[in-house]
């Protein structure tokens, strides 16, 4: 099994700010595990796109791939509801809610993608 970190080539004219692009997926990740909290996956929803767009325009096309996965399970997503009294989510089957469900799978993914990625920095000649 490989247990290289996965590598970005990012052009050298983008270094400077690449370490406040990281600290805003990682403000995006927060804001979507929030929303989703908040039973808004609507808002979630519109935060991950964003993440994928931003991803793709730096030129992260695997975290990119990550976030549109992300942004497919938010949207496949059914925020379940908490009932009055017991705290407790819970869907229409009465199953508890876990932390398993395939939007947490996909954001704890572009998380660990986020924290291992290694960047090289390249000369593409765009900036």
């Amino acid at each position: 099994m490989n247990h290289e970190p996965p590598v970005a080539r990012i052009d050298y004219g983008l270094k400077a700010i690449i370490p406040a692009f990281f600290q805003n997926l990682r403000d995006d990740m927060e804001r979507i595990r929030a929303a989703m909290a908040a039973r808004a996956p609507s808002e979630a929803g519109r935060v991950a796109h964003g993440l994928k767009g931003a991803c793709l325009g730096f030129g992260f096309a695997h975290a990119a791939e990550l976030a549109r996965r992300l942004e497919t399970a938010i949207a496949g997503s059914h925020v379940l509801t908490a009932p009055p009294g017991n705290g407790r989510a819970e869907n229409g089957g009465g199953a508890a809610l876990s932390s398993d469900a395939p939007w947490q799978i996909a954001l704890r993914d572009l998380a660990h993608h986020v924290d291992t990625v290694r960047v090289e920095y390249v000369d593409t000649g765009q900036f």
